[in-house]
């Protein structure tokens, strides 16, 4: 999922740069099967926020939207 999706815009610096870590990460299956399991959930939400939610590992639902907080937990 991309920032410009989450967010409706793209330009920021700090937009570009979350979006290249998102794309560093997913790209990297080795990193991700070791650090955080074969899935990647990015975040979602305006990076210029002031608030952050985080949570446990994502689940089923998460992981198969793509997208944190959606499951019966975070519904």
């Amino acid at each position: 999922m991309s920032l410009e999706k989450c967010t409706g815009v793209m330009g920021s610096a700090r937009e570009q740069q979350l979006q290249r870590l998102y794309q560093d990460i997913q790209n990297d299956r080795q990193y991700r099967n070791h650090r955080m399991g074969s899935i990647f959930v990015p975040g979602v939400g305006n990076p210029h926020g002031s608030v952050v939610f985080v949570g446990e590992a994502p689940g089923r639902e998460e992981e198969l939207q793509r997208t944190p907080f959606v499951g019966p937990a975070g519904g």
